[in-house]
Order: structure tokens, then C-alpha cells, then sequence
């Protein structure tokens, strides 16, 4: 399989800038909330640096968007993009659970996050 890691870096940072601007955040905000520099994560938004799984999923997190928003579907067997940027809604958030702390984006564990991330864009697809 091809794999064009640079056009899926682009694409994702493409993707973050996208859904940040929707919050009306700043990448300082977001850097901020995720433990990265600005410079940093600018780098990340611009296609510039590799994006590590965990800066996908603090990301999605801070933003209250699923991880598949930020992440393209792999292209099907006729070479075209397998599905369509959807802009975060901004009324979804992660909630935090109670006694999270107040500056934490969440407040449940990355694999329920992903599960929940998962159900919620199911959701989506059928409705």
C-alpha cells in the first residue's frame, strides 16, 4: 500500500486548524492545553511535523471533536479520498466526569474516550 506521509500530515493539520477555528481558539490556546509549544503545534497544523497519535487524541479532545474528524479515511480501491471534511459541531464536548480536574480537557481514560469518540460518529453516519 502507498502511503503519502506528508500529504497525511498536511491533510490533518489541515484538518486541526480547521476544527480550532471553529472553537474560535487560537493554536497558543490549544498548545497551551496540550502541553506543546505554539511554534510546536504551528509546525504540527502547517503539515510541517509529524503528528504522534497522542497529539491527535489530546487535540480532539481539547476541541470536542472525534479523532475521525481530524484523521482522513484511507482512500478506496479507485484512488479517491474516502470521505469529506465535516467541521466539529460546537455543541459536542467532552464532559469531564466528576472530581476531574478543572484543567483537565477530560476527565476519562483514552480508551473510553476512543470508544466514545467511535459511538459518537457511528451516530453520526446513521443519522
Amino acid at each position: 500500500m502507498d502511503f503519502d506521509r506528508a500529504g497525511f500530515d498536511r491533510d490533518v493539520g489541515a484538518r486541526m486548524q480547521l476544527a480550532r477555528k471553529a472553537q474560535k481558539m487560537t493554536q497558543e490556546d490549544v498548545a497551551k492545553r496540550i502541553g506543546l509549544t505554539r511554534p510546536s503545534y504551528a509546525s504540527i497544523e502547517s503539515g510541517r511535523q509529524r503528528i504522534p497519535i497522542d497529539v491527535v487524541w489530546r487535540v480532539s479532545v481539547v476541541l470536542g471533536v472525534s479523532i475521525s474528524t481530524l484523521v482522513p479515511k484511507p482512500a478506496n480501491r479507485k484512488g479517491r479520498e474516502g470521505n469529506v471534511v465535516r467541521l466539529p459541531n460546537p455543541r459536542r464536548r467532552a464532559v469531564p466526569v466528576h472530581g476531574a480536574d478543572s484543567d483537565s480537557a477530560v476527565g476519562f481514560s483514552p480508551a473510553e474516550y476512543v470508544a466514545r469518540a467511535y459511538a459518537a460518529s457511528v451516530d453520526e453516519d446513521d443519522g
